[in-house]
């Protein structure tokens, strides 16, 4: 086989990897929850990918940047090490462990106890890491039109999951179009257990239909615009319907700043004056005002809004968050403990009918749970994160379609940073490759700007 033949091979290799990746996380990774089996198919699809890397020596790790290897590292060294039984006279000085202590004491016990107060939660947290970790490796060495590929995928995968949604919305909260069993009943969930993770995905493909347009554009012949604009109009519109009946807040915004955005893009494109634009944008938002208006104007919206929002009292639980986190510093309770552990704090006024299986503030989760070394994470993640941005905003090399994808990938990400703050979007395969896929092509802008300086 000679070097042409083996490099067409590898790529064809992580081009239908990518795809099956993406359709199997989409398909079956719209569920966080540990007993749900679904989340199990992507997984094992993750494995097989990240064997055959490693059995074609085609990982490609040793090429990443060292704030990239140093990131996944921790990713994969915080559960690991959490897995480690300790002798019990080491376990039992651990912060945190007065409770537990308490019962093995009762027990006349002393048995060896790994540092995770939930060992299975921990085994699935480490398990969740596979999926994006696959994304990344592929998407690290995909070509350019194999990442064009997917990100339409990705496009189509929404455009689906929108239609869905008001399908499933159309035919009640008994719909059996709906994927999971324990979901947002009344919301239009797609492929998703849960509205709101519906929602932010939604609101990544409508900025994939931005680049899709923009792609569309440059490859259509002429007299091919009315269509493709037509049906873009016609996509975007399903899809900002969809959000909507979500009934997601972080969603909304999300929804309004896009389009404020795809309007500010579309006059600079056009060049139209500084006075021209700052009163196009006025008129943006008032339409996006009065529209808004008018979906909450309707008495069943905003009664389902306003008990989001009483039972959503989240904010007051910070200082509990905080309390927690400081009682199990520095190595955390163990991933997958919050429930039992906030449990143990939860007081009479906290209490609810409403469970909170999740802090919804994957920051303060992850600093409960995995303590400084998450701190430690989440830093080095930020940093490398605003900087890879700034590298697209400002200094982004390669051909015009590389810098589009690189700014939709900085908006993918931005979004899913964002909503984490409120929720737990990255917990599920599906939105994790995606989230990874965009970092992926993040790094692979900032390594052509620092291998650009050396040509």
């Amino acid at each position: 086989m000679t070097s042409l033949q083996r490099q067409m091979g590898q790529s064809d290799f992580v081009a239908v990897s990518g795809v099956v990746l993406i359709i199997s996380a989409i398909l079956f990774g719209g569920a966080t929850r540990v007993d749900v089996l679904a989340p199990l198919i992507p997984r094992l699809v993750a494995i097989g990918i990240l064997a055959a890397l490693i059995w074609r020596g085609q990982l490609g790790i040793a090429s990443w940047s060292r704030a990239e290897q140093v990131i996944w590292a921790l990713l994969f060294a915080v559960p690991l090490i959490q897995l480690i039984p300790l002798p019990y006279t080491v376990w039992s000085q651990l912060p945190g462990r007065e409770y537990a202590r308490s019962i093995t004491a009762a027990l006349d016990m002393q048995p060896w106890l790994q540092i995770s107060l939930t060992g299975n939660g921990t085994v699935n947290a480490l398990l969740a890491l596979l999926p994006g970790f696959a994304a990344y490796a592929l998407a690290r060495q995909a070509t350019e039109r194999q990442m064009r590929t997917w990100l339409f995928l990705l496009f189509w995968a929404g455009l689906a999951s929108a239609v869905l949604g008001l399908a499933q919305l159309a035919s009640g909260t008994e719909s059996g179009l709906r994927f999971y069993a324990i979901t947002n009943a009344d919301s239009a969930v797609g492929f998703f257990s849960n509205a709101n993770h519906h929602a932010s995905f939604l609101a990544c493909c409508m900025l994939l239909a931005g680049y899709w347009l923009i792609e569309r554009l440059s490859d259509a012949r002429s007299g091919a615009e009315p269509a493709t604009f037509a049906f873009f109009i016609t996509a975007v519109a399903i899809m900002a319907a969809a959000v909507l009946f979500t009934f997601s807040r972080a969603g909304l915004a999300f929804v309004a700043l896009i389009v404020l955005a795809a309007a500010i893009f579309a006059a600079r494109r056009l060049n139209l004056p500084r006075r021209k634009l700052i009163r196009g944008s006025i008129v943006v938002l008032l339409v996006m005002a009065a529209a808004l208006y008018a979906f909450l104007s309707d008495p069943l919206v905003a009664d389902r809004m306003a008990v989001d929002i009483r039972g959503n009292g989240r904010l007051d639980l910070v200082p509990t968050f905080a309390r927690i986190a400081f009682d199990y510093l520095p190595f955390g309770s163990g991933l997958g403990s919050f429930d039992p552990v906030f449990r143990a704090y939860e007081t009479p006024s906290e209490l609810d009918f409403n469970y909170l299986n999740h802090a919804h503030n994957d920051y303060a989760q992850l600093l409960i749970e995995a303590g400084l070394p998450a701190a430690l994470g989440i830093a080095i993640f930020l940093l490398w994160w605003a900087r890879g941005a700034l590298t697209v905003v400002f200094r982004a090399q390669g051909s015009e379609r590389t810098r589009v994808q690189a700014w939709v990938a900085v908006g993918v990400s931005a979004i899913f940073i964002a909503h984490s703050l409120v929720d737990y979007p990255l917990r599920g395969a599906a939105i994790s490759v995606v989230f990874a896929i965009s970092c992926a092509i993040i790094a692979r802008t900032i390594a052509m700007r620092t291998n650009s300086r050396f040509e």
